[in-house]
């Protein structure tokens, strides 16, 4: 655990700071004495980080977190973002805060030495300050993984438009999932930002700028996830066009057969007097008259145009 006072507005005030790692939950209700009924409840068990995942041996361990924020008593919340690495591993990152304690559970990212360096510019004058950074870094990240996502989907479109393979439907079904994933986890990001907002009674709340942005990148996701059923009703439409060819091909096939067809089965039949049976180049004649049907059709079809 690392615990350090962050001074603000000339040192005439300050809070503290902890930061813990998720082996040191049961730290927590000794931060707080005055609120250890909060640590008590069956929600607190609930939201134990290390027994939730000694316990997911039936489900996915990265079990998913709603990002929120809780009232736990006037002035004493609990936040929670989610946030994810570039293996899209979910690291939940809890907040429990007061006007003049903040402590955040499981984010290695930020360090002592950078908070100080933010309260001696002035940036933040408040734990609901480093909070709202915290926000802005995981509205970032989200940033970012819309932008990769994208990059997938555009090199994804140029494939499809070259040449369609198998692989490519479950490429499409992965970001399709990635897509909507991100439009959830923004959501609910979004939800909180706006209920921290309403929390923070400062003049100069920077909740509102976050908000909005917030709500911009939502909108993208959404132009994203329009732009994805696109792209798989593209590649729908693109099976659909070479099924069609390979159908094409064996019509036309079965057309230029059907003559040759028809005349092996004429001859075929057990009849004494035949034309040809008994002609000493009937066979030659045959195949003749065979290829020039097939040359007929073949240029019939040329000249409409149904070779192509």
């Amino acid at each position: 655990m690392e615990e350090f006072t962050v001074p603000v507005k000339d040192n005439e005030i300050s809070f503290k700071i902890y930061l813990l790692e998720l082996t040191e939950w049961e730290v927590l209700p000794q931060l707080f004495p005055l609120d250890e009924a909060v640590f008590q409840t069956q929600w607190f068990k609930q939201i134990h980080p290390i027994a939730n995942l000694a316990n997911a041996s039936t489900r996915d361990r990265t079990s998913k977190v709603r990002p929120g924020v809780m009232r736990l008593r006037p002035g004493f919340h609990h936040v929670l973002f989610s946030d994810r690495d570039r293996q899209e591993k979910e690291h939940p990152i809890r907040f429990f805060l007061t006007k003049d304690v903040l402590v955040i559970v499981g984010y290695p990212l930020l360090r002592k030495e950078k908070v100080l360096e933010w309260a001696n510019r002035g940036i933040i004058d408040s734990p609901m300050d480093l909070v709202q950074i915290i926000g802005i870094r995981v509205l970032r990240h989200h940033q970012t993984r819309l932008e990769s996502i994208e990059n997938q989907m555009d090199q994804l479109e140029e494939e499809i438009l070259n040449q369609i393979n198998s692989s490519q439907q479950s490429k499409i079904i992965v970001l399709h999932r990635s897509v909507m994933g991100l439009k959830k986890s923004l959501n609910n990001h979004l939800t909180a930002f706006e209920r921290l907002g309403r929390i923070d009674t400062s003049s100069s709340s920077p909740w509102p700028e976050l908000i909005t942005e917030s709500e911009r990148e939502l909108e993208n996701i959404r132009q994203a996830h329009e732009r994805m059923e696109s792209l798989r009703e593209a590649y729908q439409a693109a099976v659909d066009i070479r099924a069609n060819d390979i159908m094409k091909l064996l019509s036309i096939l079965a057309t230029v057969l059907l003559p040759i067809t028809l005349l092996t089965s004429f001859f075929g039949m057990n009849f004494e007097h035949m034309p040809l049976i008994r002609n000493y180049y009937g066979l030659y004649i045959f195949y003749a008259i065979g290829f020039l049907i097939i040359i007929v059709v073949l240029i019939y079809f040329w000249k409409k145009d149904w070779l192509r």
